[in-house]
């Protein structure tokens, strides 16, 4: 095996068996129940915006880590066929990726839609609040300016009147 090819086999052996956590013997992503959250949206919508590492990853001879592993194994043991054999495995768990990141992609503009719309319905509710009980000061000022300047003209006519009427009475 080249050197270069070996560091770089030890290294991501490296990784995989650093980033692998067990809890009773068993990967934890194989232990791993399928713990998705969803939101309710509306009426008939759910979205699901959680998803569990092991529908992400596989389990069991699925998982992205266990086939990683086998590659490593059979590049250390120059077992060429056995890894040509391990190249749809290995495209299998990319396709698996590639929907999950499809999906969260598509959740994310679920979600930042939603978020919009609710920012937008919340203040056309404010604007239209304020349209039916706010009053407008300016037009409120000049209603009750012309509402006085009325009354006092009718007064004023009322009195013109009552004072012709007296002294055609008294006459």
């Amino acid at each position: 095996m080249c050197g270069s090819l070996g560091t770089a086999v030890s290294d991501l052996q490296g990784e995989i068996d650093g980033t692998t956590s067990y809890v009773d013997g068993k990967a934890l992503l194989d232990a791993e129940e399928n713990k998705g959250s969803s939101l309710y949206i509306g009426p008939t919508q759910t979205s699901q915006f959680a998803f569990s590492g092991t529908d992400l990853l596989g389990a069991g001879t699925n998982n992205v880590y266990f086939i990683l592993d086998k590659c490593i194994s059979m590049v250390k043991n120059g077992d060429t066929a056995g890894l040509s054999g391990m190249i749809g495995d290995l495209q299998s768990a990319q396709s698996r990726v590639l929907c999950f990141q499809t999906n969260i992609g598509a959740t994310m503009n679920t979600m930042e839609l939603i978020g919009s719309r609710y920012t937008s319905s919340t203040l056309n509710y404010k604007e239209m609040q304020s349209d039916a009980i706010d009053a407008d000061m300016a037009e409120a000022y000049t209603n009750f300016t012309t509402a006085k300047t009325v009354y006092s003209a009718a007064l004023a006519a009322g009195a013109e009147i009552v004072q012709i009427s007296l002294l055609d009475f008294l006459k």
